[in-house]
């Protein structure tokens, strides 16, 4: 795969932007589990706290000396990264619940919460691919849903196009040499396993 277009796959599916991702096919996919009309407001602000402010704590990090590098190529600069981040995801959790009590909003969020921390703790220690994390969990709630919801084609159809993307999104940060095999396709496990397994048990 050709630099650039890796380069340009790897900032279109990072995964700060993962969260709004599942929050738009949640919300349009599955109509029923959000029926306001606020819906693109509700998408703006999980966008804010879930990919700007992580994006601005991350330059943050960066500036303060806790981090090395904003691509975070060593593992020890993703440890602060990941636990800040966690931070930002269980405060949009926590408003979700009070909110609307244990909705499918709440339960997304929860899920990409119980991931996150799983992906932290093993990043404490072995780098793990995040951008395979990211689309590897939106893939594994599409697969939750679609489970809990047979009867939607959409879904299905969205659990073929993002498992085409999980290809795609590896093969750009392999070709970059952000990662060896093992992290990009653990990684994706660790998304994938973490999100279906918390929606259906929950």
């Amino acid at each position: 795969m050709n630099r650039q277009v890796a380069i340009g796959i790897s900032v279109l599916f990072h995964p700060a932007i993962m969260p709004t991702l599942a929050f738009s096919i949640l919300l349009f996919a599955l109509p029923q589990s959000f029926a306001s009309e606020a819906k693109w407001y509700l998408l703006g602000y999980v966008l804010v706290v879930t990919f700007l402010f992580p994006a601005i704590n991350i330059w943050w990090l960066y500036r303060i000396g806790l981090i090395r590098s904003l691509f975070m190529k060593e593992r020890s600069d993703r440890p602060p990264v990941f636990w800040t981040t966690f931070i930002y995801y269980v405060g949009l959790a926590l408003m979700f619940f009070w909110e609307t009590g244990f909705s499918e909003l709440t339960q997304t969020m929860l899920a990409i919460v119980f991931t996150l921390l799983v992906a932290s703790i093993i990043t404490q220690f072995y780098k793990v691919s995040a951008h395979a994390i990211g689309i590897g969990g939106v893939w594994g709630l599409c697969l939750a849903w679609a489970l809990q919801n047979p009867e939607n084609d959409i879904l299905l159809l969205l659990m073929i196009a993002i498992l085409i993307i999980c290809g795609i999104v590896i093969s750009a940060r392999l070709a970059l040499e952000a990662h060896t095999p093992k992290e990009a396709y653990s990684g994706f496990l660790v998304g994938a396993l973490g999100c279906v397994t918390f929606v259906l048990w929950s």
